[in-house]
């Protein structure tokens, strides 16, 4: 009889046990260490579509354990499960914890969301802020948005080492993100869009454009509002009679309703222009002086649709319509810039655009000043024209349209105020 070798156990590193785990709806890997297997260890981020990838992820997991640099069951909690908790108490505390769940579900926790959080090292967060870069210099995602990434992967460690006590987030002793340089922002700003008023009567003199966009469109380029600004202000804050406008409100998308405060945080009063106040008594007498001072579009049909009436309307200036790697097309936003654009042509003083624009840092009422003296003169044309009568005229609502108004999509409420003559699908360009 032939004797056999006995085969060797354990010659072989720990692969990882990986699954898809519905509960978490994330890839997760089991591993075994010294004999015992670890608990599933979640590792989003990764599409259940790609198996491989995730395979991959597990080995990676796998040595890190073997490494020491990952949890067994019975030791403290890990990155993962920290920043789930850390989610959570952040609930409530700011609009919508949205934003930092994708920044770490997508940026954060597949490089080190495995490790155990208090053998964090600097040496494992500059590998998330080199991936980062790498990301950038992929053009998977923008400068600003890896910057948005690292000030959520700073505040939490930050978190976690100064937090107050009755939080129940403090589990470190030294934060290792200290020092440690975040991603790079070298990326130069993107040329942004304004109309020129010829463009802009063009638009507002449009018998084949809505008269709501045609009148959402005058507002916030004479008003320099932002969107949510516009969607949030009511005829209370409209003062006809002194020709003043406070801006003490915005509309939050995120949690669907108006929130006191402007982005800066603080109200501010706008002068209405002379050219607008027709408009604005029009509209006044229209509705009462009750609820909204606008009938805003479908928060998915912001930047679209408004490239889409004005290329009805007869402007089809390239730069407005396509984007490029150094430009932007035309935004909503662009209808605010628009109108700051115009001032500094006018001669308004940095200051006083300044306090329209309800801007909180200089820097940004210097593009407009700077933008303004090398396009002013010439054909520019003549800021602020004054408004078409047609803009004044009541619109007309027809009987069918008011017994069965537009059915809202799934997913917006009726507080999103959409017109019901502007309705439009599709998905978010803004």
């Amino acid at each position: 009889m032939t004797n056999v070798a006995p085969k060797k156990r354990g010659g072989r590193p720990p692969t990882g046990s990986v699954a898809w785990s519905e509960v978490d709806g994330c890839w997760t890997v089991r591993v075994t260490v010294g004999g015992k297997r670890s608990k599933p260890i979640a590792m989003p981020g990764i599409p259940r579509e790609d198996r491989d990838r995730a395979v991959y992820m597990a080995r990676v997991t796998s040595r890190r354990y073997r490494d020491a640099g990952a949890v067994a069951e019975e030791s403290r909690e890990t990155v993962n499960e920290y920043a789930a908790r850390w989610l959570e108490a952040r609930e409530g505390r700011i609009a919508s914890v949205r934003d930092n769940k994708g920044h770490l579900n997508l940026h954060v926790l597949p490089t080190i969301g495995t490790l155990e959080m208090c053998k964090v090292k600097r040496d494992d967060i500059e590998r998330v802020v080199s991936a980062l870069d790498a990301k950038v210099r992929a053009h998977e995602i923008g400068a600003k948005t890896a910057g948005n990434a690292w000030g959520t992967l700073s505040k939490m460690f930050d978190d976690a080492t100064n937090a107050k006590p009755a939080e129940r987030l403090r589990c470190l002793q030294s934060d290792p993100t200290t020092n440690v340089r975040g991603p790079d922002d070298n990326d130069a700003d993107k040329l942004l869009q304004f109309l020129y008023p010829s463009e802009f009567l063009a638009f507002v003199t449009c018998g084949d454009v809505p008269l709501t966009w045609r009148r959402n469109v005058a507002v916030a380029v004479y008003l320099c509002l932002r969107d949510g600004e516009q969607r949030a202000l009511k005829w209370t804050n409209v003062d006809l009679e002194h020709g003043v406008i406070t801006v003490s409100e915005r509309f939050d998308r995120r949690i669907n309703e108006d929130r006191d405060g402007t982005k800066g945080g603080s109200a501010r009063q706008i002068p209405i222009h002379a050219n607008l106040l027709p408009l604005l008594e029009a509209m006044h007498e229209e509705s009462g002086g009750e609820s909204y001072v606008c009938d805003m579009p479908s928060l998915r049909d912001m930047a679209r649709g408004l490239r889409r009436w004005l290329h009805n309307a007869g402007v089809e200036r390239e730069a407005l319509h396509y984007g490029t790697t150094v430009s932007k097309a035309l935004r909503w936003h662009d209808c605010r810039a628009t109108g700051l654009t115009w001032l500094a042509v006018e001669g308004q003083s940095p200051s006083a655009i300044r306090d329209i624009a309800g801007h909180t840092q200089t820097a940004m009422t210097d593009r407009y000043v700077r933008s303004a003296a090398m396009l002013r003169g010439g054909r520019f044309g003549l800021p602020f024209p004054t408004l078409p009568e047609s803009l004044l005229e009541a619109p007309e609502v027809s009987v069918e349209k008011r017994q069965n108004p537009p059915v809202l999509a799934e997913g917006f409420a009726e507080s999103s105020r959409i017109s019901d003559d502007c309705w439009r699908g599709g998905r978010g360009s803004n």
